[in-house]
């Protein structure tokens, strides 16, 4: 530019010096902090992020306790290089990596370091290829619960995917990014529940065997304590017209569920994740959280011995069965199929004050769910009962508070089943499949329906999405 002096030959040299030094002084502050708090700093740099557009680009990383197999920390960093602050100890580090533009899923590992307090430990992060068939270790370990009575261990399913992603037959994975995100959630009253890594537990375990070797100083051997999970989020989501639709669940000793939707944009997708495990975290820890004494009135008020009046024409509840089932389509031939038949379901009036009158809340009953099909080029087959009603975690209402006598009815259920996955080159294995789905939707075109004779409300209804369709029938009458 006219007037602007060229760089003196001093300046050039100067300048990466001075880069150095603020690099330098980053590194020193960070695990300064780090050493404020009683731990260091671990971090490093993750390989082959230019294979995906940048523009559109997740990017997670944790810090995983090689003993316990707890996540300690989460980051989503916007380059190549991360740092994490954790407590004194060792550590192995997992991310991934995708685009909402397209292209594949990145996965990393490292393996375990430790860290000192007040110290900055690297960590050699290189990127998995295809997963390979595991050894199976059939040493015992030790295993623990929950490090808190009060606070359940949580896990996060590798199943939570996005599907309708170009470029990804098996969905977009998300249980990184609700990793992350859980720890830039609200802790409970009592603390933060410790998250149990689940995707990369094998990992852990071929570390922890790896150090029993007579090559590995016995002095920094890791003596395993692992946790298990009380509780196991999962989810589900679809990409249709440029919107994305996203489902998370807590099942276990802890339930709950949470959706929303956003533009399918990388920081639309990355602000509804976030958006959903701190509500799912709130919901969790009002379940947890001792709840607050309400302040004592100024003077007891009266009491109404009359109570609110059931309205004309209203039984008291519904009762009946439902049916359905829903298909997910791999893009690649295959097609896995979940069905369900509902007995004994039971809608209750709730008459906690006069304007919701019309509401029933979905009081008991069961569900039975099978799986069979192929997807992912995996043969998938299993059952199992879930059951309904206070407890239970399962949600449902059934809506007759609307003009002209119409109506709409919902119900999701909340479990696990049974399930076995059969994949080329690996034995089959038996796991407890996390069971969210709603059985029940009478209304999936926004369209509300008239009871029939004597009051039975009765149909069948349909929804077909990218890569998915769903069916659904009900016959419910009023019972006294």
């Amino acid at each position: 530019m006219p007037g602007t002096r060229p760089p003196t030959m001093l300046a050039a040299m100067i300048t990466p010096a001075r880069t150095c030094i603020a690099l330098l002084l980053l590194s020193l502050a960070l695990a300064a902090d780090a050493s404020a708090a009683g731990g260091g700093v671990i971090g490093g740099k993750l390989p082959g992020l230019s294979q995906l557009p940048a523009k559109g680009r997740l990017v997670a990383v944790r810090a995983v306790d090689t003993g316990t197999g707890t996540v300690a920390a989460g980051a989503r960093p916007r380059a190549a290089s991360y740092s994490l602050r954790v407590p004194a100890g060792r550590y192995m580090v997992f991310g991934s990596a995708t685009s909402t533009r397209g292209g594949r899923a990145l996965a990393f590992g490292s393996r375990s370091v430790r860290v000192r307090k007040g110290r900055r430990s690297a960590a050699k992060v290189r990127a998995y290829s295809k997963r390979k068939k595991q050894r199976r270790h059939r040493r015992k370990r030790r295993h623990a619960r929950s490090s808190a009575a009060t606070l359940p261990a949580i896990g996060v399913s590798p199943g939570t995917v996005l599907r309708g992603v170009p470029g990804y037959p098996d969905g977009l994975p998300l249980d990184s990014l609700v990793i992350t995100d859980y720890f830039g959630a609200e802790p409970c009253a009592g603390g933060r529940p410790p998250l149990v890594e689940v995707r990369d537990r094998q990992r852990i375990l071929d570390e922890i065997e790896r150090q029993q070797s007579e090559l590995f100083d016995p002095r920094h051997r890791i003596e395993p304590h692992l946790i298990e999970p009380d509780a196991m989020i999962s989810g589900s989501g679809t990409v249709t017209a440029g919107q994305v639709r996203l489902t998370l669940q807590i099942a276990g000793s802890v339930e709950a569920s949470v959706s929303g939707s956003a533009a399918f944009t990388a920081d639309g997708l990355a602000g509804l994740v976030d958006s959903l495990v701190e509500q799912l975290m709130q919901e969790v820890c009002d379940e947890l959280d001792p709840p607050t004494p309400p302040a004592p009135p100024a003077s007891p008020p009266a009491e109404d011995p009359t109570p609110l009046p059931t309205p004309a024409g209203r039984p008291a509840a519904y009762v009946g069965s439902a049916q359905g089932s829903q298909t997910s389509y791999d893009g690649i031939g295959g097609a896995l199929t979940h069905s369900w038949s509902a007995d004994d379901l039971r809608y209750e009036l709730f008459t906690g004050n006069a304007s919701t009158n019309g509401y029933y809340l979905l009081a008991g009953g069961s569900v039975h769910v099978t799986v069979s099909g192929s997807f992912s080029q995996c043969q998938w087959t299993g059952s199992g009962t879930v059951s309904l009603g206070q407890g239970t975690g399962s949600q449902g209402m059934l809506d007759l508070n609307l003009p002209d006598d119409n109506y709409f009815v919902t119900g999701r259920a909340m479990g696990y089943i049974t399930a076995t996955v059969d994949c080329p080159q690996d034995p089959p294995t038996q796991y407890q499949e996390p069971v969210g789905m709603e059985f029940l939707r009478s209304d999936p075109g926004s369209a509300h329906r008239l009871p029939g004779p004597g009051g039975v409300l009765s149909g069948s209804a349909g929804l077909t999405e990218t890569q998915q369709s769903t069916q659904w029938s009900w016959s419910l009458h009023p019972h006294s």
